[in-house]
């Protein structure tokens, strides 16, 4: 039997946050739940002011022909406290909506594309249309313009209320699969009663934005596949000439811009750190020459995951998401706040689709699908964060319930739930008004005891200050044992769950919770789903496996053997590009050994390696648990390089350090006394 945990793959691994943050953070409210859908990849909110916003979703069901959509538009005022459907539209169903524009509290605009079936035929059965949707009386009455085939309309910036930019990408379908040689511009100066176009130079294709700061100057954002960069391109003649070309460092995808003069910008997405998809780091860059040169305000997040939104309310203050959470700064990032999406949200699957930011004590954001968030600048605290446990599987007595202490908190409320192991785990299962367990506590530790046997238990903890409080933090998830005879299943500890390892031979490392005789392994290729490697009866709780192929997710479940065999435990890792480092032994030492000094060590180390080359690399350091205590990513410099590291506040054991860049992998051990 496996372990009935659910296990969510999103493209934003938390690794361990171990970022110096504000203890107070700004608190997001759930101020609305609907039953639309807000596609990210959609900029699906805008306001005039505070008073006038405008939001749209969809709900959206398949057909025979295809996947159908009904759209609607919402005005909000007084605040988002008075709600108005302006849009309702149940006929036009192959219509898809990119970004709506709210001009003055009369004029909004929308873009997307509309489809046209060509027939059931294989590869792409649509054709596509430019789709431009528009009201001049608030919504009472709409007009619908569709412009050229074999397009989508990707951005619109407004100038002023006549002057305005579209930017439309070439799309291909059955009948005609070459792409045009550039997108298009689309240019007005009287609010889209008419228009003309202009074409983008020869090859700059799947652009993403379009910026119009001034007059007559024009940007354009997009991204170079050849050569892994963005890059943006300048006119200052209304597209009549192009010239220019700032192209942004290797690996860097820019999702979105902001120019505030000739000078200030700002650019936020994700830099690319490994050639499998998804395994990013988030970036938020900052330019004070125009966009020839951009440094990195990012701050130290510890996560993978993308920057894709943002809203400013001046060059000072401005509001970015990242996937499951905000961050906020109001110098110009050189300071920042991490705030969560509210409990019980922040333990379910969804993210952030598109957010705005008014006002100092205003910002509202769009999920996934179903809410509307509002934040209103009340303060509450960091939530706290659990430690792992050593397994899932624990007894009903002595379970030790750990998370790091906050700032200004003087005691922690913790609460227990569990349901039956054949039950689904899913949180909205989880009865938190009637916990197994609802105590206050003064200290960061918890012994649980008394819980019941065969039941899946969630774990919630907020910190308590004398006047403000925490949100609940995200859940810890274990197992009670059946019985007291129940082996538990042995824990991978290493390599870590969702780590991305380089090495075609893999030493996999396992604990033994029942001092178990025996072990089963299975690995499969969850890539291309089959049976990789399987073995019984292994007496060690380690197995060097050799030939892992390169850019595969990876699943090991391991099963413990006594009197009787416990449960499997599935983990999971990722292969990158296969570096080789063991075919030579004698290049060991040179590729991938790190010197690490003093060791043991007390309060701070050093570490020191050799690298041929300059270039970006991800320190890890991980547990013998195999938890990641601590990421971060840093320059490294051609030759020697030394990095100090604090570790004070680490518990007693072994820990391990990888420093992972696009070339190689270095490692080294140390010992925390």
């Amino acid at each position: 039997m496996r372990l009935k945990l659910i296990l969510a793959v999103f493209c934003v691994f938390i690794i361990n946050n171990s970022s110096t943050f504000s203890q107070e953070i700004n608190k997001w409210n759930i101020l609305d739940e609907t039953d639309l859908e807000f596609a990210s990849a959609q900029s699906n909110i805008d306001y005039f002011d505070e008073n006038n916003i405008v939001l749209f979703g969809y709900n959206s069901y398949t057909s025979s022909i295809g996947r159908k959509y009904n759209y609607k538009i919402f005005h909000f005022s007084n605040k988002f406290q008075n709600k108005k459907i302006i849009y309702n539209d149940t006929s036009n169903v192959f219509d898809r909506f990119n970004k709506i524009k709210l001009i003055n509290t009369n004029k909004i605009f929308l873009i997307g594309f509309t489809s046209e079936y060509l027939g059931n035929y294989q590869g792409n059965q649509f054709k596509n249309y430019g789709l431009l949707i528009y009201s001049s009386d608030s919504g009472n009455s709409w007009n619908r313009l569709l412009l050229d085939s074999n397009s989508v309309l990707r951005d619109m910036v407004m100038l002023n209320e006549k002057k305005g930019a579209i930017l439309q990408n070439s799309v291909s379908n059955i009948f005609n699969n070459t792409f045009a040689t550039s997108d298009t511009i689309l240019l007005t100066d009287d609010s889209w009663k008419s228009y003309k176009k202009v074409n983008l130079p020869d090859g700059v294709l799947n652009c993403q934005q379009i910026l119009y700061p001034s007059e007559n100057n024009l940007l354009v954002l997009s991204y170079d596949v050849s050569s892994k960069k963005s890059y943006i391109i300048h006119s200052t003649n209304n597209g009549i000439s192009w010239e220019n070309v700032r192209y942004f460092n290797e690996d860097l995808n820019i999702i979105k811009l902001k120019y505030f003069n000739n000078n200030v910008a700002y650019a936020i997405g994700s830099k690319r750190i490994s050639t499998i998809a998804n395994y990013r780091l988030p970036k938020i860059l900052k330019s004070n020459d125009g966009g020839s040169n951009w440094s990195d305000i990012t701050p130290n997040l510890n996560i993978i995951g993308v920057c894709d939104r943002f809203d400013f309310i001046d060059d000072t203050n401005f509001l970015v998401s990242c996937g499951k959470f905000y961050l906020r700064t109001n110098d110009c990032g050189n300071n920042w706040s991490k705030e969560n999406l509210p409990f019980p949200l922040n333990n379910l699957s969804y993210s952030i689709s598109d957010i705005i930011y008014p006002s100092i004590n205003f910002a509202l954001s769009t999920l996934s699908s179903k809410y509307i968030l509002l934040n209103e600048n009340k303060k509450i605290l960091q939530s706290p964060k659990f430690f792992s446990l050593e397994n899932y599987y624990q007894s009903i007595n002595s379970i030790k319930i750990t998370w790091n202490s906050i700032v200004g908190a003087n005691k922690y409320h913790l609460k227990i739930v569990g349901i039956s192991r054949d039950s689904n785990n899913v949180i909205s299962n989880y009865n938190f008004d009637n916990p197994e367990i609802d105590t206050i506590i003064n200290d960061t530790i918890y012994e649980a005891s008394n819980l019941k046997y065969n039941y899946q238990n969630m774990a919630i903890v907020k910190a308590i200050a004398d006047t403000i409080d925490s949100d609940w933090s995200n859940t810890l998830y274990f197992i009670t044992i059946k019985n007291e005879m129940e082996i538990i299943p042995p824990k991978l500890i290493y390599p870590n769950n969702n780590q991305i390892i380089s090495d075609s031979k893999i030493k996999l490392i396992w604990n033994n919770p029942s001092k178990s005789d025996f072990f089963n392994i299975s690995i499969e290729n969850f890539s291309d789903h089959y049976i990789f490697f399987q073995q019984k009866n292994i007496k060690d709780t380690s197995i060097e496996i050799t030939d892992f192929n390169p850019f595969k997710y990876w699943r090991v479940s391991l099963q413990a053997a006594k009197e009787s065999v416990s449960d499997f435990s599935d983990n999971y890792f990722f292969t990158d590009k296969i570096l080789d480092v063991y075919q030579n032994n004698n290049d060991i030492k040179k590729n991938i050994d790190i010197n690490i000094y003093p060791n043991p060590v007390t309060e701070s180390c050093k570490i020191k390696f050799i690298s041929s080359s300059f270039l970006s690399s991800l320190i890890n350091i991980n547990n013998l648990l195999g938890t990641c205590v601590y990421s971060q990513e840093y320059q490294i410099n051609e030759g020697e390089n030394i990095i100090q590291l604090s570790i004070e506040n680490y518990p007693p054991g072994i820990y391990f350090v990888e420093v992972i860049s696009s070339h190689d992998i270095k490692r080294g051990m140390f010992i925390k006394q």
